[in-house]
């Protein structure tokens, strides 16, 4: 994920004020810790066999993005700057989700949902496109 410059912000067309200015810096520096924990972009065995420091430190990143999220949501502010906090709130849940169940022993059971989840996602892609699904039997 890129983040937007500082002048997209949308509540001024000029100059962000410092409130906006700092929420982009708290963006981008939750962007940086999450995304170190993506693994489409770093494959990392797992968040929770690394030292506590860092485990700390993604929890508490995630919890100040909730806060900037509230935020963003009663100041009114830009909704791209709303729509980059969700997508990195929705980056980190979901981890933290298949780490608790891959610690817990359910692997088999998260695969099984990550592959449901993602043939929709792909599925989507694919209507979205206007692809048309056939059967194997339509095939010769």
């Amino acid at each position: 994920m890129h983040s937007p410059p500082l002048s997209s912000f949308c509540n001024s067309p000029s100059k962000p004020s410092f409130s906006e200015s700092v929420m982009g810096r708290g963006l981008d520096i939750a962007e940086a810790v999450i995304m170190k924990w993506n693994p489409e972009i770093t494959p990392v065995a797992s968040l929770f066999r690394h030292n506590r420091r860092q485990v700390l430190h993604f929890i508490q990143t995630v919890n100040n993005l909730q806060k900037a999220m509230h935020f963003l949501l009663e100041e009114n502010s830009c909704r791209d700057q709303l729509a980059r906090a969700r997508n990195l709130m929705q980056i980190a849940d979901l981890r933290v989700i298949a780490e608790c169940m891959i610690s817990s022993g359910y692997v088999k059971e998260c695969l099984k949902i990550y592959k449901i989840v993602r043939k929709s996602v792909v599925d989507e892609g694919i209507y979205k496109l206007g692809v048309e699904r056939i059967s194997s039997s339509r095939i010769h």
